[in-house]
C-alpha cells in the first residue's frame, strides 16, 4: 500500500497535488535531466503553482536554499506569501505545511525547514539581499516584468551548485522574456515550452478556460489585444495602458517603418537617458523639415558618456557624425567633453506632459529598420519594442508597474532617451526641424486631438518659437 503519512520523507503527498497534464510534462523532463526550463503559460495555466510544488518537492529531496522570485516585493508578498487559494486556504500553509517546518520568519517570507532547507520568497529587485546566497533552486514568477540582471547574479552559484532554475510567465511584448524564449526553444539543455489556452486541459481533461469563458471576459469589457496577451501568448499584442498603441499602429501603417537610413547631409543628435547609474540607453535621430529619422539605438551597461562614444563610434559607422548629445535634465554635463560634439540638456518637463509631446512627434518620426551590419535581425528592434511596451498599467495584483518597473526594463530607457528628444525637439533645440511650423493635421489623424487642443498646441509652440 502506499505510504499516505505527511513526513518529509513522502513530500508529494503534503497537499495531494495532482500535476495537470503540461505541469507533469514539466515536471517529468525536471526530473530527467532538463533543470533548466522556461515556461510560456497562458494566465490561470498554474504556473506559480507548478513552481511552488516544485520547490516543496526538492526542498524536502535534497536540502539546500530554494528562493520564488516575483517582478517586485510587495508582489510576492501580496500573491503568495499573505495569498489564498481557490478554497480560501492560506497558499503557503497548504503547500508548506506546518509538519515540515521549523521555523517561519514573516519579515524576512522565508520559511526553515526540519531537515535543513530554506525557502524563501523576495522580489527580482531586491535579488541581492537574499538570506543564504548560496541557492540552489530559483524559480522566476512573471520572468517578462523582472529584473533580468537577477539571473545573472544567481546564473554562477547555480552553475557551482548544480542548482537548477525555472522560468514561468506571459508574453508582455518582445523584451528579454520573449527573446530568451526564441533563443532557446531549440537548446537541448533546456525545457522550453509555449501553451496558450488551446493546449492545457485540467487533470480530468476538460479546458482549464473555456471558449465561452473567454467570451465573458470580451462581454465584460477585457480588451481583445488583453485576451491574445493573457490567453494566446501573443508577444505582438498591445501593452494594457500602453501610450504610444495608437501612434505606433499608426507609424506601421503609415509605412514609417522601414529604409530610412543615415543621411550625412542632416545634422545627426544622440539623445541621453540615464535612469540608474548602471544604464545609459541613446537613441541616434536625424531632424529632417518637420520629420525625425531614427537611424540607430543602443543600451549601454556600466558606462560613462565618454566610454559609450567610444563604443557608439565603433558600432554604427557615421557615429562620428554625432554634432548634438542630448542628456536628461539635472544631469552633470560640466565634465563631459567630447571632441566635435555639443553637450545640452533636455529641459525640464512633467512625465505626462513630455509622453504628451512624444505623442506627438510620433507621426513626425520615422524609423530605421533595415538590415545592418550592427543589426542583423533589422534596426531598431529594441527601439520599436520599447514605445510600444511604454506603459503605465497595473499588473494582475494591481502594482503600478510604470512607477515600479524593474530594472533593466527595456521599456523604460530607450523610450526615455526618445522622449528626452522629443522635448529638447519641442523647446526649439533641433534647429533644422522647426524651420516651418508643424503640420497638425498628421497629429490629428493619429493621436485623434481635439480641435480646440490643436488650437492651443499650436499657439503654444508660436509664443515658445517667438
Amino acid at each position: 500500500m502506499p505510504n499516505n503519512e505527511l513526513t518529509p520523507e513522502n513530500p508529494e503527498l503534503t497537499h495531494e497535488w495532482v500535476p495537470r497534464p503540461h505541469q507533469n510534462d514539466a515536471l517529468t523532463e525536471f526530473n530527467g535531466g532538463l533543470r533548466r526550463q522556461l515556461h510560456i503559460w497562458h494566465r490561470r495555466a498554474g504556473k506559480d503553482d507548478f513552481g511552488l510544488n516544485l520547490a516543496r518537492i526538492e526542498s524536502q529531496r535534497i536540502p539546500g536554499n530554494y528562493w520564488h522570485l516575483f517582478p517586485l516585493q510587495t508582489q510576492a508578498k501580496k500573491a503568495i506569501w499573505d495569498g489564498l487559494d481557490g478554497e480560501g486556504r492560506r497558499i503557503i500553509d497548504h503547500i508548506f505545511p506546518m509538519e515540515l517546518r521549523d521555523s517561519t520568519l514573516k519579515n524576512d517570507m522565508l520559511i526553515k525547514f526540519k531537515n535543513g532547507s530554506t525557502w524563501q520568497m523576495a522580489g527580482s529587485d531586491r535579488y541581492n539581499s537574499l538570506v543564504g546566497s548560496n541557492v540552489r533552486g530559483v524559480v522566476f514568477s512573471e520572468w517578462a516584468l523582472c529584473n533580468p540582471v537577477a539571473y545573472d547574479y544567481i546564473r554562477p552559484i547555480l552553475r557551482e551548485n548544480k542548482g537548477w532554475v525555472i522560468f514561468i510567465t506571459t508574453y508582455r511584448g518582445k523584451n528579454h522574456a520573449y527573446q530568451m524564449y526564441e533563443n532557446l526553444k531549440n537548446n537541448p539543455d533546456w525545457f522550453c515550452s509555449n501553451l496558450t489556452v488551446l493546449d492545457t486541459v485540467r487533470q480530468d481533461g476538460t479546458p482549464i478556460l473555456t471558449q465561452a469563458d473567454i467570451q465573458k471576459d470580451r462581454d465584460e469589457g477585457m480588451s481583445e489585444s488583453m485576451i491574445q496577451q493573457e490567453y494566446y501568448n501573443c508577444p505582438e499584442a498591445a501593452h494594457a495602458g500602453a501610450y504610444y498603441s495608437r501612434q505606433m499602429y499608426d507609424l506601421n501603417a503609415s509605412r514609417r517603418r522601414g529604409a530610412f537610413g543615415f543621411n550625412p547631409t542632416l545634422p545627426l543628435y544622440a539623445a541621453f537617458d540615464r535612469s540608474t547609474a548602471s544604464i545609459l540607453a541613446c537613441v541616434l535621430v536625424q531632424p529632417d523639415g518637420n520629420m525625425h529619422n531614427v537611424v540607430g539605438s543602443i543600451v549601454f551597461e556600466n558606462m560613462t558618456v565618454q566610454e559609450s562614444f567610444a563604443e557608439l563610434r565603433e558600432t554604427f559607422p557615421f557615429a562620428n557624425k554625432i554634432s548634438k548629445a542630448i542628456m536628461p535634465p539635472g544631469a552633470s554635463i560640466e565634465h563631459i567633453t567630447v571632441a566635435g560634439v555639443e553637450f545640452e540638456l533636455a529641459p525640464e518637463e512633467p512625465l505626462i506632459e513630455g509622453i504628451d509631446i512624444v505623442r506627438n512627434y510620433l507621426p513626425l518620426t520615422r524609423i530605421d529598420v533595415q538590415l545592418q551590419s550592427w543589426a542583423e535581425e533589422g534596426n531598431n528592434i529594441d527601439f520599436i519594442n520599447s514605445l510600444q511596451g511604454y506603459r503605465a498599467e497595473t499588473d494582475r495584483h494591481h502594482v503600478d508597474m510604470f512607477k515600479k518597473l524593474p530594472e533593466f526594463v527595456p521599456e523604460i530607457y530607450l523610450a526615455n532617451a526618445f522622449l528626452n528628444y522629443c522635448v529638447f525637439a519641442y523647446r526649439g533645440g533641433a534647429d533644422d526641424s522647426w524651420s516651418a511650423a508643424l503640420d497638425y493635421t498628421l497629429q490629428d489623424r493619429a493621436a485623434g486631438v481635439q480641435q480646440s487642443q490643436r488650437a492651443n498646441d499650436t499657439r503654444g509652440y508660436k509664443r515658445r518659437q517667438g
